[in-house]
């Protein structure tokens, strides 16, 4: 008890799925979420934008202009 062996700990680590995810997940690829759950999770970043949308598409672009707009406003001085 108390005492890891690291060849046990990796190759269960590799069984179980969890550094194929970790390396799914820094190489960058997108995890795939409902529309409902991009609306709870990034529909904070423009409110305004919120109300009132039905079509998935037509939000997530709206959203992106809005966003897009915001960013080019930031200036980062050196």
């Amino acid at each position: 008890p108390g005492i890891f062996e690291n060849f046990n700990v990796l190759n269960q680590l590799r069984c179980g799925g969890v550094l194929e995810a970790i390396r799914i997940s820094c190489a960058g690829y997108p995890t795939k979420r409902t529309f409902e759950e991009f609306l709870d999770r990034f529909g904070m970043l423009a409110p305004d934008v919120l109300d009132g949308w039905e079509k998935e598409a037509k939000f997530a672009r709206v959203l992106y202009e809005d966003m897009r707009k915001e960013a080019a406003s930031i200036r980062i001085q050196k």
